[in-house]
């Protein structure tokens, strides 16, 4: 019998490494599982690895996805995917070419996509393009741990329509489950669940260096809610680096951060860690802190999964929803608050490694479930 083929679809070669963490460790739970299994892995934006893209075939690339996607559906859908197509004309070319040869090489059992904020605008035009491309192999779909972002009414419309396609077996969503079923009521296939980079710490080892009490985890925007913590931070006398999680605009803006906070420029080194380009590096670095302090989401998970006691700024609804399903609602605020108040908190919170890792083992579990109920025998042993 032919061994199992996945194509496993992601951000897996963003410079913002937590997309990656969850592609990998996802695709490590597909390999244990299968480990006679072809994962094929597949970059959302077109990459095919850290800053290299697909080199899309030249052509009337448009009119044939259009010929292929929508010719025989009404007016809207196609004013709506070409509006998406007209606003980032490359992105969307690289994808639909790359997945193309793709489709060449291999004979897909199954597409799992590994989560993340996928319900959004920036992905809508890519989803909708992928659901159409398998509608007629019998490939069956799965959304795993997703979030949701901004749509627009296209971006809504387009994602209305690719979700309800029968091939699409399974929906989980890992926060917005309620605003997403009120968007989209996909009966009979949308549950809620977890974070599957909750589990990264089996996969991962953590630094043996311990380089501060504090980390900073920084992020290219609300100076009014970072600035007053660095300078609260060089008023503590307490140790501590600030560092990214690996995207360039969150490591420059960190530095214009750090200047407008009062630090010299000849002394940025000393509290901006260099801009991390690997998972494993970023795993040191959140492991390599007693305390976090972060605004991108998947420091914080990285810090639940090892167990560092790590408060959140809720820039995004999904930090919010990430403390509450973790049990300490408390480490998370989307206002101001001094460094006492944070530390208070910080003291609080507890062990709460064994809920996070508990909650990544649920959420493998049913991705497992889901994917061996569909693969029948294949799925099996």
């Amino acid at each position: 019998m032919r061994p199992v083929t996945i194509l496993l679809a992601g951000e897996f070669y963003s410079e913002n490494l937590g997309d990656p963490l969850l592609c990998r460790t996802v695709e490590s739970i597909l390999k244990e599982r299968w480990p006679q299994a072809t994962i094929v892995p597949f970059d959302l934006t077109g990459r095919t690895g850290p800053g290299s893209f697909f080199e899309a075939a030249p052509g009337k690339w448009s009119e044939i996805l259009l010929k292929k996607a929508s010719d025989r559906f009404l007016y809207y859908r196609r004013a709506a995917i070409l509006r998406f197509l007209a606003e980032d004309k490359a992105r969307h070319q690289r994808v639909w070419y790359a997945l193309k040869e793709l489709r060449r090489q291999y004979r897909f059992d199954m597409v799992v996509f590994a989560g993340g904020s996928l319900f959004m605008d920036y992905f809508a035009g890519i989803i909708y393009e992928m659901v159409r491309a398998f509608a007629f192999s019998q490939t069956k779909i799965v959304f795993h741990a997703c979030g949701m972002s901004t749509l627009s009414q296209d971006g809504e419309y387009l994602l209305a329509r690719a979700l309800r396609d029968r091939h699409v077996v399974s929906i989980s969503l890992r926060d917005s489950y309620d605003r997403f079923v009120s968007l989209f009521p996909v009966r009979g296939k949308t549950i809620e669940t977890f974070d599957t980079a909750l589990g990264c710490s089996l996969s991962y080892a953590p630094t043996e260096k311990k380089r501060a009490e504090f980390g900073l985890g920084l992020i290219d925007r609300r100076e009014d809610l970072q600035i007053p913590l660095i300078r609260a931070l060089l008023r503590s006398g307490k140790s501590w680096m600030a560092f990214t999680n690996g995207s360039p605009y969150d490591q420059e803006y960190g530095k214009k951060l750090l200047l407008q906070a009062g630090i010299p420029e000849e002394e940025l080194a000393q509290y901006l860690l260099p801009r991390p380009t690997t998972v494993e590096t970023l795993v040191a670095y959140v492991t390599g802190f007693e305390k976090l302090v972060a605004f991108r989401m998947h420091s914080q998970i990285v810090a639940a999964s090892f167990g560092v006691p790590s408060f959140g700024f809720g820039w995004d609804d999904k930090i919010g929803a990430f403390y509450e399903k973790l049990g300490f609602p408390q480490g998370c605020t989307g206002e101001s608050m001094d460094l006492g108040s944070i530390e208070e908190i910080l003291s609080q919170y507890g062990e709460l490694r064994p809920r996070a890792l508990e909650q990544g083992r649920q959420s493998r579990e049913y991705l497992i479930g889901v994917l061996e109920k569909h693969l029948g025998r294949r799925g099996r042993g």
